[in-house]
């Protein structure tokens, strides 16, 4: 794994291939998963996700990443499944909270979108990634008040915020902050 976090996928997927006969874990085939999902490889990805979840079928974190490569593969049935499983097996996790947000979003279930981006917030406040795509959401459901609260914490944070969500915000809201 310090390979992945050096940057050096393709030296890791060498790497979990060779270990892969001799110690066939969970974990080994996760982030062999993960490494081939942060090369765009989803279909492959999904693949070790399985065979992760094969070896530990109570794994949250393999649903979760499975999740993201079907979502990536738009197969949004499954991603939705996967994250929904996550959540079950593990319910303290703010990135699968996050993800399923995206999800929902892009399915137009604004109201459920907000409700887990809102609960990956609580689990963890500070979630930069959680908080720009609620700002956006809170938007749509004409919640200025509740996206200018957003935007207040990522500025507080010191994240730029898009200066064109900022216009929109400001035109709707009739707030200029």
């Amino acid at each position: 794994t310090h390979r992945i976090a050096a940057g050096k996928l393709q030296e890791a997927i060498a790497d979990f291939e060779a270990a892969a006969p001799l110690i066939a874990t969970e974990q080994l085939y996760s982030n062999w998963g993960g490494a081939l999902a942060d090369l765009e490889r989803h279909e492959e990805a999904i693949e070790k996700y399985n065979r992760a979840l094969e070896l530990n079928p109570m794994s949250a974190v393999a649903f979760a990443n499975r999740g993201v490569s079907y979502m990536k593969l738009r197969e949004f049935d499954k991603a939705r499944a996967d994250f929904d499983k996550a959540v079950e097996l593990k319910p303290d996790l703010p990135m699968v909270y996050k993800n399923r947000g995206i999800l929902r979003s892009s399915q137009q279930d604004i109201a459920g979108a907000v409700e887990d981006l809102t609960k990956a917030l609580e689990l963890s406040p500070d979630f930069v990634d959680a908080l720009l795509n609620r700002a956006p959401n809170y938007f749509i459901l004409k919640q200025y008040d509740k996206a200018w609260a957003d935007v207040r914490h990522l500025r507080k944070l010191n994240v730029k915020v898009q200066e064109k969500f900022i216009r929109d915000l400001q035109a709707a809201s009739g707030v200029m902050e």
